[in-house]
């Protein structure tokens, strides 16, 4: 891909275009064909739709979701991906809170024996990706020795090579 010389928010841009592609024309119509519980089905789009764009308070939650703080912008990529990944643990911590201490059931996720045990095993799996790449930015780029590698284009190796 380096040699392509791709500059990095054209490949970000097709990247998320590729997944909203791929989630419009294939896992929203295989989940709307699913049986499941929202009106016969396992997903319905239309329902979900209608709910969204009648609801001013989700569409400020969303928006507020979706948006990175302005603290992360002064900071470096590696900790923007880590504040995204972090997003979900804190999602489904407070999903849990709702459902246990606020609503009494109401509103919120249940913990669902082995199911929940599994995500949790996920997101520490998340984390210790997190404490690893952290560690791993924190070191610097001199933390790896490029002498070793073995780079078949010399121009790749040179910029591997000097900072």
């Amino acid at each position: 891909m380096s040699e392509l010389d791709t500059p990095p928010l054209v490949l970000c841009g097709c990247m998320g275009l590729a997944g909203v592609v791929l989630t419009l024309c294939v896992v929203y119509p295989a989940y709307y064909h699913l049986p499941g519980d929202d009106h016969g089905r396992f997903e319905d789009f239309y329902n979900t739709w209608h709910k969204f764009s009648r609801s001013p308070f989700i569409q400020l939650m969303l928006g507020i979701y979706r948006r990175r703080p302005l603290s992360s912008l002064k900071l470096s990529s590696v900790w923007g991906a880590i504040l995204s990944n972090a997003r979900p643990a804190l999602t489904w911590a407070v999903q849990l809170f709702l459902f246990y201490e606020v609503t009494a059931g109401a509103y919120g996720e249940a913990w669902k024996g082995a199911a929940s045990f599994v995500q949790l095993g996920g997101f520490g799996l998340l984390l210790l990706g997190m404490a690893a790449s952290v560690r791993l930015s924190l070191m610097g780029p001199t933390a790896f020795r490029t002498s070793r590698m073995s780079v078949k284009n010399p121009s790749l190796k040179q910029k591997l090579v000097e900072p």
